[in-house]
């Protein structure tokens, strides 16, 4: 199936928006680099040197629809403080 301009839709990871089970202390944070295909591996390359995540944590780049740009994407898990079982929204009465 491609769009009216003949480029693939892009086909999202599956995901949850509730934490993965087996990582009951941490939160998934997910992540988004857009722009062109050598600035995308800069980034990656870069974070990676920093320590931030492996190359290959992050997707293929991929064609962001109706866009001559690309994205990569990521999930990385932080560690949550003690006692921070609630949402945000959820400490300020329910407001996002």
């Amino acid at each position: 199936m491609t769009d009216e301009a003949g480029r693939k839709p892009l086909n999202p990871p599956a995901s949850s928006e509730s934490p993965v089970t087996s990582r009951p202390n941490q939160e998934p944070v997910h992540l988004m680099i857009t722009g062109s295909r050598w600035g995308i591996r800069i980034v990656i390359h870069t974070l990676f040197k920093l320590g931030f995540a492996p190359v290959d944590a992050w997707s293929k780049p991929q064609q962001i629809p109706h866009s001559s740009r690309l994205m990569s994407v990521m999930t990385k898990y932080i560690q949550k403080p003690k006692g921070a079982g609630e949402s945000d929204a959820s400490k300020q009465g329910g407001r996002p």
